[in-house]
């Protein structure tokens, strides 16, 4: 996916900063912020039919039951990498050209069907994430990083840290150093964690 924009105001600071009373607009194609060059899944899906599958105690117990394995995998998502904070941003790169990591994720599934007079009920349980792999999908445009957005390592960050350690000590400078952490962290830029979810689907 490419454009001269990713979003109907991505060019709104560009117009608005003109240097003459004709709007300038972009003209330039770039990769747009939601471009995903790679993306695929592959589907595992076994199913036992009605009164099929082995017999136990006089019944078949794997009548109606099934099984599903869904792994899914994409490459990253571009952005641009520029230096300062605020509104003090230079570009170190032309636009969209850095990409976020690949994602991975294994999903699971089992169910089993009955049918109670006119309803059919559905009984699953639904893994997602089984291996509760951490999928990075944003980033910090001043870092390229997930967690950290560099600023602690900014000449103004620095100071700040460095000051906090000469006044109060180097605990006081870490709690300092870990509490920004906390403060800028960002949920969305991660994908789902595992989750497990029981569930019943009535059919009528």
């Amino acid at each position: 996916a490419r454009g001269t924009g990713s979003t109907p105001n991505t060019a709104f600071r560009t117009v608005w900063q003109s240097p003459t009373q004709t709007p300038f607009f972009p003209q330039i194609i770039s990769p747009t912020t939601f471009n995903q060059t790679h993306k695929g899944s592959i589907n595992f899906d076994y199913r036992f039919g009605v009164d099929d599958g082995p017999e136990f105690l006089g019944s078949k117990i794997l009548s109606r039951f099934g099984a599903n394995l869904l792994f899914t995998f994409g490459s990253g998502f571009n952005y641009t990498r520029w230096e300062g904070f605020g509104n003090s941003r230079i570009p170190l790169e032309t636009l969209n050209a850095s990409t976020t990591p690949w994602t991975y994720q294994l999903d699971a599934r089992i169910d089993k069907s009955f049918s109670i007079g006119p309803l059919n009920m559905n009984v699953y349980l639904w893994v997602i994430n089984v291996l509760n792999t951490q999928n990075i999908v944003g980033v910090f445009n001043t870092s390229g990083d997930a967690f950290d957005d560099g600023w602690l390592a900014s000449p103004e960050g620095a100071q700040r840290y460095l000051g906090f350690k000469n006044q109060y000590g180097e605990e006081a400078a870490e709690t300092y150093k870990q509490l920004y952490l906390a403060d800028i962290y960002d949920p969305s830029f991660f994908g789902p964690p595992r989750q497990i979810r029981l569930g019943i689907k009535l059919e009528y």
